[in-house]
């Protein structure tokens, strides 16, 4: 009679096979912890690395190898602030690159995304690589603006309805539509440097937000808009998050930008 709590041979034998699985199972799991991003997406045991291309990169990762990636999707046309933070404006330039080279279009930068922003730019065929026009559509002063604003956002990869309905009110508040807009009287004019076009723009952001395949004219509509979400996405992290549009979307007034306190 076997020993109280003791396992006769046979239970031994039957658990021996259940036991080297899972001990096996977890030698993997620790040696291996990269199998846990085989779908693509980022291990959540992945570390920070300067180089790029040792990780699967996605939202709310940072390093050196993320601002390796914003340096090359800039040079491949899709411009985004180098801050090594792969934030909303980081996933929505990869959205854009991705759709531009016709492939899975889900934010994450592994090997093939980051095998096609390497090989060159994307094929000049597909809109995303195209430049948009700034010919107004239909409608009043604001809403014809409507389809240079989508073609805007979908080099951005933000084209939603929702956010092309904010940048329209963006432009209604700011410039009333009016692409030669010019405030001569905030703090920025004061400096020198006034807000301008549809998005009221001042020189120094347009510069640092721009596309590269857009007009350089400040007052181009398409290229004014461009700059102008693409720094409303650096600053408030989505379109959505605009001070002004939270407040019209919540049924209070519009925030303009700040003016000139009055003496």
């Amino acid at each position: 009679m076997p020993l109280l709590g003791a396992r006769s041979d046979a239970e031994s034998m039957r658990t021996r096979p259940i036991a080297a699985a899972l001990a096996c199972l977890l030698l993997v799991s620790v040696g291996c912890p990269a199998l846990a991003a085989a779908d693509g997406r980022p291990s959540p045991l992945s570390k920070a690395s300067s180089h790029l291309g040792d990780r699967v990169l996605g939202i709310g990762m940072s390093g050196e190898d993320v601002r390796k990636l914003q340096e090359l999707l800039t040079k491949r046309g899709f411009p985004v602030a180098i801050d090594g933070q792969f934030g909303p404006q980081t996933l929505g330039a990869v959205k854009a690159a991705q759709r531009a080279y016709g492939l899975v279009v889900d934010g994450y930068v592994g090997p093939i995304t980051l095998g096609a922003l390497r090989h060159g730019k994307p094929p000049r065929r597909h809109k995303s690589s195209h430049r948009c026009s700034s010919t107004p559509g239909s409608g009043d002063w604001v809403t014809r603006w409507r389809p240079v604003v989508r073609c805007v956002l979908e080099m951005l990869g933000q084209r939603t309805k929702s956010n092309v309905d904010a940048v329209l009110i963006v432009i209604r508040y700011e410039s009333g539509g009016d692409p030669n807009a010019i405030n001569g009287t905030d703090i920025n004019a004061q400096n020198g440097d006034p807000s301008r076009g549809l998005m009221q723009t001042i020189g120094a952001t347009f510069d640092a937000y721009r596309s590269p395949r857009l007009s350089g004219n400040i007052y181009n509509p398409a290229a004014n808009i461009y700059a102008g979400v693409n720094y409303a996405i650096s600053r408030y992290g989505s379109i959505a998050n605009i001070p002004g549009v939270r407040a019209i979307r919540a049924g209070l007034g519009y925030v303009p930008y700040k003016l000139v306190p009055k003496r």
